[in-house]
Parts: C-alpha cells; sequence; structure tokens
C-alpha cells in the first residue's frame, strides 16, 4: 500500500530545509565567534551533552602539474587516482561530445537521483 504524500508534507518538507540552512549558518558564526576570541574551552559540558574541540587540517592542494613536479606521485599515479565529476567533464567537452562519450560507455549513466533543493527563499524569509 502506497502511503499518501500530501501538500502538507511539501511544505514541511520546505520549511525543514529553511530551517536546516539557517541553522548551519548560525553554528557557523557562532563557531566563529568563540574560536576567534582565542579564549575558547577545549570540552564544555552544556545539558545536551559535552562539546568537544575537534581540529581537522584544513590544507589546499597545489597545482596538479606542481604537485607531480614536486612531489613522488607520477602522472601516471596521478591519473589512475584522479576523479572528474561528470558535470565538469561536460563543460569542458559539450554536451554533443559527452553525449558521444555516454555512447561509448566510456561514461557510464547510473540513473537519476532524486532529492529536493528548496529554491526562492531569501534570508530571514520564513517558509
Amino acid at each position: 500500500m502506497a502511503t499518501r504524500i500530501t501538500k502538507r508534507d511539501y511544505e514541511h518538507l520546505a520549511k525543514l530545509k529553511v530551517q536546516e540552512k539557517e541553522i548551519k549558518e548560525q553554528i557557523s558564526e557562532l563557531q566563529s565567534k568563540i574560536f576567534s576570541s582565542g579564549k575558547y574551552a577545549e570540552e564544555y559540558p552544556t545539558s545536551h551533552g559535552t562539546l568537544k574541540v575537534q581540529k581537522r587540517a584544513n590544507i589546499s592542494v597545489p597545482d596538479n602539474n606542481k604537485l607531480i613536479q614536486k612531489s613522488d606521485i607520477t602522472q601516471a599515479i596521478f591519473i589512475n587516482s584522479a576523479t572528474i565529476s561528470a558535470s565538469n567533464v561536460k563543460k569542458i567537452v559539450g554536451e554533443n561530445k559527452f553525449n558521444d562519450l555516454l555512447k561509448k560507455g566510456v561514461l557510464k549513466d547510473k540513473g537519476d537521483t532524486y532529492f529536493y533543493k528548496l529554491n526562492g527563499t531569501k534570508k530571514g524569509e520564513t517558509a
């Protein structure tokens, strides 16, 4: 038996998407405020659990050619390890050549993925 989807379900999903975006922005702003103070707690117990500082390296990858020239990564290793998104391939080769690559089996169509993206909201606007 199929589940009945109503207008209310779509409205609720849109509202959650707006809230998700707002919450992520608030988290980012608050964390920036706390860490930029220079006086932040490594651990802080709250009524919701303990906040613990996590550290992740933020390292940029240099130009691919420089990486190949100045490291033990050879061009062959790089080519075997590198992946390029289908959208970038399409931008580079164009629509017609992209479709040819699909027909030749160089690119594989794995079927469409479905999700909702909420469009048309502006900061401060509620759904």
